[in-house]
């Protein structure tokens, strides 16, 4: 027997395993399809955003946040080259949009919308505000959440994401009657790279 072949075969698989098993949760944890949810009546194609803030350089009202993920498919290959639009309600719960015909505030250091082209490994970054909450009718409010609209060659896929411990989560119809819902729920966690909170959320279509 050639002990030193199965020393190195032995020292290679021992080496590699935690990288075999990391790779088989990406696959498995992260790379499942993401939920759909609807586009909803606000959403117009944004203009190509140059720099990636939509906060005016921190003049629009509210508390800033980073938002990054990647764009992927169920093997976790990157989408390069995909676009992300991303479009939300301001501070006061407003969209800069026609169709929005509240009586709440509109600001004018924010506009809402915004379009993204990933970099080649499928990767977006946006600075924005958090979204306020809005409500449709009596019994509807809209918890805080972000539209997103990616579009890769021959299909476009609409979701929604939402912000962990908000206690209005539980009062809106279209996450709570979305099955799996936590998969769009992220939390908000302190930068070691910035001043602001950020979330990271995938999508995977």
């Amino acid at each position: 027997m050639n002990y030193k072949n199965l020393i190195t075969r032995r020292s290679f698989f021992f080496t590699s395993f935690p990288f075999l098993i990391s790779k088989f949760v990406i696959a498995n944890d992260f790379c499942d399809y993401t939920i759909p949810q609807p586009t909803g009546p606000f959403y117009k194609t944004p203009e190509l955003l140059k720099n990636l803030d939509m906060t005016n350089n921190g003049k629009a009202k509210g508390d800033i946040i980073n938002i990054s993920g990647k764009i992927m498919n169920t093997s976790c290959i990157p989408y390069k080259n995909a676009i992300v639009d991303i479009w939300q309600a301001n501070y006061y719960g407003k969209y800069n949009h026609n169709n929005d015909s509240s009586f709440l505030n509109l600001d004018k250091n924010f506009n809402g919308y915004g379009r993204i082209i990933t970099d080649n490994e499928g990767n977006y970054k946006i600075t924005t505000i958090y979204p306020g909450s809005y409500k449709v009718f009596d019994k509807f409010t809209r918890t805080p959440h972000i539209h997103f609209l990616v579009s890769i060659p021959n299909k476009t896929f609409s979701t929604q994401m939402y912000f962990l411990n908000e206690k209005q989560n539980k009062n809106d119809p279209i996450l709570s009657n979305t099955k799996n819902s936590s998969k769009l729920i992220v939390p908000l966690k302190p930068s070691n790279k910035s001043e602001f909170k950020t979330s990271k959320f995938n999508i995977i279509i």
